[in-house]
């Protein structure tokens, strides 16, 4: 069957597309059924809609390319780019397999991670006469003249009626520096389907790249100053692969939400369909995320991280977001908001981002965005980015984010959902063998503070309520109990995160500590004010209170901690904060001493983890 279908091919009865399609889809499917079999990572490769379609274009090639060569060098390559993460890779090597089993030795194939073969110096013209010369073509001629190779081995191919098949993965990586190899790989994807012979094309290319620079710097749309900024090594010409020669395609193994059930099906067949949800929340459509998420869990401060250090796109995403909540429809009950928040938009809708193409390229390559420069169009890549954008710019957050999820979000210095200050009450609570209860523990206990009132407004007069209760019903707590956990003060305008009891003798020392989290230097003034609030705020009144409410006799002294992980300058006069609370009893926690004293092993795991670097000395 195979040899009859070589035969129609070479009579010429099947170039035309129509004729063609017929056969194709028996190929095709004979393609597809070996690259479902196929293993990717210990589980199954998963053909989607997208992976058809980019199969049948370059299977459609290569029957042409076997039988016949390419009459037409409008189609000899192709240009295959996308995001990091989309399956690229993957579906390179499981296409050589399919490819393979089905054309024999027909067709030639070399599949290379062109970044690794560059940095062993394997030059293109070595890597293609190695190959050839295993299915019986000999190519003889310098390894420097790469336009020589090429035309020979084109020549010696057609004679033989074979193909030559090239998939280059990683391609960006060419422009990193100006290598003589990476000098000749340029000049040979150029060559491959420029080079005009009498004889049709027998050698054809799919490259590939997770730079969203690709396309801009292959067909030559990069200006000399762009390639320097992105590639520092590159100082050559930037060569143009030429944009009518090499097609140019667009790769994202899952476009659906259908899809992307199936893919996590397909690495845990027990995930819940809330567990597929927050994962699609997480990961958008990459492959790698997806997976991530599946098989180790997913961090929640990678969001968080993505913008944190994405000083030259911060913008972006932020007028990214105007654009996308204008191009809001109606909401549909049975359409996630969360499909609304990603979907593309039009790059010429975004104010000030005309011809800021670095902008896009730079948000495209550390994954905040989707960009396809070639339709002008662009979308946030997670749904997770979206959401941490509407919350800083309009403070509500999506209802279809879980409370983890909200969390994790809103507060980004905390480990797996829990805010900065419950993880600093939680290590205080492991440090002096107390207990810290959770901030969503119904029956969790609170040190209230009630301010006299009249109209709603504090008044000068009368004593505050000040007790620890429990906060479902507002019973309140001897000191036996209260003195056994570290607290959460409500409300929160005392300035205080963490409030925990010590009996020393004939007095009890009530420890007052504020966090301020961060990793920008705190001036002195911003530092010493929140100092002296922490001083102040909690007055003689709110311990008389609070000793009548215990129950106790003992002198109730306040100790006061200011723990922050923020630099603390000092003055123009060169006066310390740390002199400055010294003078005022307060103790000073800093970066060292909380990483070394305070942080639990499982706190500094996380920080290290999602490098979360304000906990990291």
């Amino acid at each position: 069957a195979m040899e009859e279908l070589y035969k129609q091919l070479e009579g010429g009865l099947l170039l035309d597309d129509d004729a063609l399609s017929s056969n194709l889809e028996d190929v095709l499917q004979d393609v597809l059924c070996v690259m479902e079999s196929a293993e990717d990572s210990g589980h199954g490769y998963l053909v989607t809609t997208a992976v058809k379609e980019h199969t049948r274009r370059i299977t459609k090639r290569c029957l042409r390319l076997v039988a016949t060569g390419l009459k037409s060098n409008g189609d000899a390559c192709e240009l295959l780019i996308g995001n990091k993460g989309h399956g690229k890779s993957v579906f390179l090597r499981v296409l050589e397999e399919a490819l393979q089993g089905f054309f024999k030795e027909r067709l030639v194939i070399i599949r290379l991670d062109i970044g690794e073969a560059c940095d062993a110096a394997v030059h293109p013209c070595e890597a293609m006469r190695s190959a050839l010369q295993r299915v019986g073509v000999i190519v003889e001629t310098g390894i420097e003249d790469v336009r020589g190779f090429l035309t020979v081995a084109r020549q010696q191919l057609h004679k033989v009626q074979k193909g030559l098949l090239l998939l280059l993965d990683e391609y960006h990586t060419v422009y990193q520096d100006d290598s003589p190899t990476r000098k000749a790989w340029r000049q040979a994807m150029y060559l491959i389907p420029n080079i005009s012979l009498p004889v049709p094309h027998r050698i054809s290319a799919v490259v590939t790249g997770s730079s969203a620079w690709l396309r801009r710097l292959a067909f030559g749309h990069a200006t000399v100053d762009e390639v320097k900024s992105k590639f520092p090594g590159y100082h050559g010409s930037v060569m143009n692969l030429n944009s009518q020669r090499y097609s140019c395609h667009f790769f994202q193994a899952i476009r659906t939400q259908a899809e992307l059930q199936k893919m996590v099906r397909l690495l845990n067949p027990k995930c819940s369909d809330e567990e597929v949800n927050q994962i699609f929340v997480w990961a958008g459509y990459n492959l790698r995320s997806i997976e991530i998420a599946v098989t180790s869990g997913y961090d929640l401060a990678y969001t968080y991280n993505v913008y944190k250090h994405g000083d030259n796109f911060k913008e972006l995403l932020e007028a990214l977001l105007e654009v996308v909540v204008d191009s809001q429809v109606t909401p549909n009950p049975d359409v996630p908001e969360v499909v609304q928040l990603c979907q593309m938009v039009r790059v010429g809708d975004i104010k000030g981002f005309k011809d800021r193409h670095k902008d896009f390229f730079e948000a495209a390559d550390h994954g905040a965005i989707r960009y396809d420069d070639a339709m002008d169009l662009v979308a946030y890549s997670s749904p997770l980015l979206a959401a941490y954008m509407s919350e800083r710019k309009y403070g509500a957050l999506n209802t279809w984010l879980t409370l983890h999820l909200r969390l994790c979000l809103r507060y980004p210095y905390g480990p797996h959902g829990t805010t900065a200050e419950e993880a600093l009450r939680q290590c205080v609570a492991a440090k002096y063998t107390l207990t810290a209860f959770s901030d969503n523990a119904a029956d969790r206990l609170i040190l209230q503070i009630r301010e006299p009132s009249g109209k709603g407004q504090p008044q000068a007069t009368g004593q505050p309520q000040v007790k620890v209760v429990r906060h479902s019903d507002d019973t309140p707590v001897t000191a036996d109990k209260a003195f056994k956990y570290v607290l959460k003060e409500v409300p929160d305008n005392y300035v205080t995160d963490a409030v925990w009891f010590v009996e020393n003798g004939d007095t009890i020392e009530m420890f007052r500590c504020q966090l301020k989290l961060g990793e920008s230097a705190m001036s002195y003034d911003d530092a010493t004010t929140e100092i002296d609030k922490l001083t102040t705020k909690f007055t003689s009144n709110h311990i008389q209170a609070l000793k009548k409410s215990l129950g106790v006799e003992k002198n109730i002294v306040c100790k006061y901690i200011f723990a922050s992980t923020r630099d603390l300058r000092p003055n123009k006069d060169h006066k310390t904060v740390i002199d400055f609370a010294k003078a005022l009893g307060v103790v000073i926690w800093d970066k060292t001493y909380l990483f070394k004293n305070i942080w639990t092993d499982q706190m500094k795991g996380w920080a290290k983890s999602v490098q979360a670097t304000a906990y990291v000395v």
